[in-house]
């Protein structure tokens, strides 16, 4: 499996992967899951806007995985991917994450680093590995004009496909520093109205009835 960083060298964000790789690694072997979770939460804790994403995306990215009837084998890796689906944003930084204003181009090329780091991270460990092409593809979009592969459809594995729906509804649910919170009817019509383009219209389908009751753990 081909995970590299796109074949960069130098330029903004390289030698800041290179050193959260070396950095995370060895925690990883010597704690496991264990230190996993913690670094998820310690990313997390940087940022009063994302606190308690991930667990939130989980339940719900778990809730329209069983609705689509997936296998126990499937959920797992669906509950591990949507866990640790940004914990590439390590090698992004907590002052560019709470950025206020517009994004420069270096600085998007960046942000849209962590699915490679992120992957980069879990692939030497055989008990992670399932969760790679999770986080991998999670930004990919059913139309194909999503990231970094411009993947489309059934190429995009459905575990991403069900987690790029429970991401972009809680990111949407949530204050960020550069907008406010929306409310649940006008996030479900966002998610409608992209149905078939940036989502997978099955996905939608399931989280449409998903939503119609509370989000359960």
């Amino acid at each position: 499996m081909d995970i590299s960083c796109g074949g960069r060298k130098g330029g903004l964000y390289r030698p800041k992967v290179e050193e959260v790789l070396l950095q995370i690694r060895p925690l990883i072997e010597r704690f496991n899951g264990s230190a996993l979770s913690s670094l998820v939460y310690v990313l997390e804790a940087t940022s009063p806007w994302t606190f308690g994403h991930s667990d939130r995306t989980t339940r719900l990215a778990l809730q329209i995985g069983r609705a689509m009837e997936l296998s126990p084998g499937e959920l797992w890796g669906l509950k591990m991917g949507a866990l640790l689906h940004d914990i590439g944003k390590l090698a992004v930084g907590p002052k560019l994450l709470n950025k206020t204003g517009p994004l420069t181009e270096a600085e998007r090329e960046l942000i849209r680093e962590h699915v490679y780091v992120g992957a980069q991270l879990l692939e030497p460990f055989a008990p992670y590995r399932v969760a790679v092409p999770v986080i991998l593809q999670h930004h990919e979009r059913f139309d194909g004009s999503g990231y970094p592969r411009g993947l489309a459809g059934p190429s995009i594995c459905l575990e991403a496909r069900i987690l790029a729906v429970a991401d972009v509804y809680d990111a949407l649910t949530a204050e960020r520093p550069y907008r406010g919170a929306f409310d649940r009817h006008r996030a479900l019509q966002f998610i409608k109205e992209r149905s078939g383009s940036w989502f997978d219209p099955e996905v939608v389908e399931a989280f449409l009835e998903v939503c119609q009751g509370p989000i359960s753990p």
